[in-house]
């Protein structure tokens, strides 16, 4: 996530001054009990008139186990979890009482209601457990937010996603929107269950239980669903079922805008400007609570609701239809949203001014206090969606971000809030629930971020961090031994001799023709052009069906960043996976690309994306800190050049298939604009890891691969001046190459002493296309390694299959070019020549012998 700490916070003080008086009272109150239980155990020992040691040993206790269990009981009422906590590690008796309290069961259910034995309340969960078990182990569980998330993407809506609804009790998500139709979808899986016959409008509401669901329309009505109890998922929504299940209420005169439930009633806002209150059982309207302008939002707990209209807050009794109290203007503009926590003491709303309010609710018989706890402002755009599970409040809103709140650091005058950049579009709903966050919006398309493995992947992380640590230290007894034995001094030092820039961060290498350069290390990021699967754990099972082999010999010494690197003096960094755990293997670079990788992280095969080579990156830094210092890493880095080379199997694996439905949703400009928005996300990161030096390489001309041209080859689509190219796919590229090249611009510009160049081979292999005979090329269109036409009907399973002579062909195999090709590109971006200009602003040649700025 791309997570940002809001600066707008402001907590009561009346609140922190209320707490803080109630709980003196509280403890000044069980004194005076403790008090009143000594003197008239007193009292009555003299009326027996006891001998006198006797009196004395029961009068003066010793210790508080002493006191009777039911007098500690109600001490133990005064404390909160973490305190209660904490006393049951004194001593065994009070491990006992605190850990049975009956205290741990109101933490539990003022938090989340009672457990439900269906619902994930994690691994193990049984009827056996203790309520402080179950506390505990759902207080761990809600940290799982504060972990690594997946993202699964839902497609089936056609038009814009206007409410998403959480039933975690039966693992299920339900979904509407302007398409009228309501669906419903595994949470777990993202799997379509069932969808809905149209409604006739569109449906801005939904809700439900495991009893009955509810989803409000613009005409009015309230259309229903009675759980089928033989149906694994509940309700029977598209009507297969054939039973009599469905029903609808009328009486509002506007749109539906919102629906909750209880045991015993339904609840309805509408844009009628009023609240309805319905019996469950009877199916009809209780009571009608009018409001001035239109609602947006309701949350009913027990005999109250809360309701917003226009810029107001209500709140309601919804026994006897009275005004409780009003908040009058609590927003600058519409409140559009509203949550509730479990026990109804906490509002929160949100409003079209992007600022979210939590307020505490007093409530006696006759009316409500409503006491503003805090203000922030996350969002630019308008919050259109709250939903809350303790302690997080998570907010959509029109700026295309989620927020996530963890409202008790709030409470404490601490700020934690995040903020996560979903897309451009307006979000319109959100909720909570299952190690899950659902979302939908305008582009009709309902996202989940599943928390469900953070803690997994954390305890992974640790067990790794934990052998690092202990390699660590095991180098350091040796160290240690070897230098009082007189012998070598700290591998640091050693490392320090082989690479001069570890002494003075100044210092310089010359090479043969006596210019200083300034590159200490090469580091390479990307897919099959900078690797042929010796860095791919399961390369052959990705490229079954494909070539099993991407560059000559299977050797990454043909590809182009290994041409680059040899003319910076430098060897070629060896693969991630080939360390050995040597601090030394590390300093001259590593190669963390992976063939077939790609920019976005589908849920495919592909293991190593950018986004986790980039993690990979991230490691080796803290490595290098750990054993050298920051200083010396620091200096390492700076000094440093990575080479990314991404984009290409995004469009192959993606956009270009249609089974993958990414073409149909997005257009080529739309496609390119995600896939350069992610690629200069992570220059920026590795910017702020202290890297000044990038080589982005742009996409290289797909639509002249062999295998595009022959899946093409009875398109109407034409070719770029009878080359036999796709002209439909290299606009594509195209689109990608020149956003990506004005982005790397616009970054120079931004970022000081930041030096990024855009490496354009499109044109460079394009030049190549054009006068094959000029640059010594026989065949421009057919694969040297491939069987059929143009060599692109089979991949490249075997060197054995490959043309004698490959330097006569400009691709090796399906989608990749030839050393001849990589060695023509090589010498142009290092020297401009004879591919003039394709590196920009400056050569590679210029920027390895570039001094950068370093800072301070």
């Amino acid at each position: 996530m791309a997570f940002e700490c809001q600066r707008v916070t402001r907590v009561s003080k009346d609140l922190t001054n209320s707490v803080e008086d109630s709980l003196l009272s509280q403890i000044e109150s069980e004194l005076n009990n403790l008090n009143f239980e000594i003197e008239a155990t007193k009292s009555t020992l003299e009326s027996k008139q006891l001998p006198c040691n006797d009196v004395l040993s029961n009068l003066h206790r010793s210790t508080i186990t002493d006191l009777p269990p039911a007098l500690i009981s109600e001490i133990l009422n005064c404390l909160d979890p973490k305190e209660l906590g904490i006393v049951s590690c004194v001593s065994p008796i009070l491990h006992r009482l605190a850990s049975d309290h009956h205290a741990w069961k109101e933490f539990y259910c003022e938090r989340w209601g009672l457990p439900i034995a269906s619902a994930p309340l994690g691994a193990g969960f049984s009827d056996d457990k203790s309520w402080k078990e179950l506390f505990v182990e759902r207080e761990f569980r809600s940290k799982t937010f504060l972990g690594r998330y997946s993202i699964d993407v839902l497609y089936g809506h056609t038009e814009a996603v206007l409410t998403v609804f959480v039933l975690a009790s039966a693992k299920l998500l339900f979904t509407s929107g302007y398409d009228s139709i309501v669906r419903m979808w595994h949470l777990e899986d993202g799997l379509s269950i069932a969808s809905s016959k149209p409604l006739g409008c569109t449906i801005r509401a939904v809700a439900a239980d495991k009893k009955l669901l509810v989803a409000g329309g613009t005409d009015g009505f309230i259309h229903c669903w009675r759980a089928v109890e033989v149906l694994p998922h509940l309700f029977d929504i598209s009507g297969s079922e054939k039973q009599n299940t469905q029903f609808r209420l009328w009486e509002h005169e506007g749109p539906i805008t919102s629906l909750a439930l209880d045991l015993t009633r339904i609840y309805s806002g509408s844009w009628d400007m009023t609240v309805r209150v319905w019996d469950r059982a009877l199916l009809k309207c209780l009571k009608v609570l009018r409001h001035s302008d239109w609602v947006y939002g309701l949350a009913p707990h027990d005999t109250t609701v809360a309701s917003t209209s226009g810029s107001d807050v209500y709140i309601w009794d919804t026994n006897s239809g009275c005004l409780l109290t009003v908040v009058n203007g609590a927003h600058v503009g519409n409140t559009k949203s509203l949550a509730r926590s479990h026990t109804g003491d906490f509002l929160f709303t949100g409003g079209e001014d992007g600022a979210i309010h939590m307020y505490e609710i007093i409530n006696d018989c006759t009316e409500a206090n409503v006491l503003l706890v805090a203000t922030w402002i996350p969002h630019t755009g308008p919050v259109n969606s709250l939903a809350f599970e303790f302690p997080w409040l998570v907010s959509a809103a029109g700026d295309g971000k989620l927020s996530l709140i963890d409202v008790r650091k709030l409470l404490r005058s601490g700020r934690h809030t995040s903020g996560k950049r979903v897309s451009r579009c307006n979000l319109l709903s959100v909720d909570i629930g299952a190690d899950r966050i659902v979302c939908g919006g305008e582009e009709g398309i309902v996202r989940i971020w599943n928390f469900s493995q953070a803690f997994e992947i954390e305890r992974r992380a640790r067990a790794l961090r934990g052998i690092r640590l202990e390699n660590r230290m095991r180098r350091r007894k040796l160290q240690t031994e070897m230098s009082s034995k007189g012998g070598r001094t700290d591998q640091c030092s050693v490392a320090a001799k082989k690479n001069p820039m570890n002494g003075n961060r100044r210092s310089v290498w010359h090479n043969k023709r006596g210019m200083r350069n300034n590159v200490t290390s090469f580091n390479v990021l990307g897919d099959s052009s900078v690797d042929c699967g010796e860095n791919t754990l399961f390369y052959p099972i990705l490229h079954h069906n494909l070539s099993l082999i991407p560059c000559y010999n299977g050797s990454d010494s043909t590809l182009l960043p290994h041409l680059l690197a040899k003319k910076k003096g430098l060897p070629y960094p060896p693969p991630f996976y080939s360390q050995n755990g040597s601090i030394n293997g590390l300093l001259s670079g590593l190669n963390y690309g992976s063939a077939q990788a790609t920019i976005m992280n589908p849920s495919s095969q592909s293991h190593q994306s950018l986004n986790q080579q980039l993690r990979q990156v991230f490691e080796t830094f803290q490595l290098l800190q750990l054993e050298l210092g920051e200083g010396s890493a620091k200096d390492i880095i700076e000094s440093s050049v990575f080479y990314l080379s991404f984009g290409k199997d995004d469009y192959l694996d993606l956009f270009l298939q249609s089974s993958s439905g990414v073409m149909g949703k997005y257009s080529g400009l739309e496609f390119a604009s995600i896939l350069v928005d992610q690629m200069v996300n992570v220059m920026r990161d590795l910017y702020d890891a202290n890297v000044r030096r990038i080589i982005c390489m742009g996409i290289l001309p797909l639509g002249c691969t062999p295998r595009i041209v022959w899946e093409w080859r009875n398109s109407t689509a034409g070719d770029d001046e009878g080359k036999g190219c796709v002209a439909e796919v290299n606009e594509l590229i195209l689109q990608y190459n020149t956003m990506l090249e004005e982005r790397i611009i616009n970054l120079n510009s931004e970022l000081p002493n930041a030096h990024i160049i855009f490496c354009d081979i499109y044109q460079g292999i394009m030049q190549m296309m054009n006068n094959p005979q000029y640059y010594g090329f026989e065949d421009p269109k057919t694969a040297c390694c491939g069987l059929g036409l143009y060599g692109a009907m089979i991949g490249c399973l075997s060197v054995e299959m490959a043309c004698e002579r490959d330097s006569d062909y400009i691709w090796w195999d399906l989608y990749n070019p030839t050393k001849a090709v990589n060695a023509l590109l090589a010498d142009s971006a290092w020297s401009g020549q004879p591919l003039f200009d394709i590196c920009r602003p400056i050569s590679v040649r210029a920027l390895v012998f570039t001094t950068p700025s370093y800072s301070d």
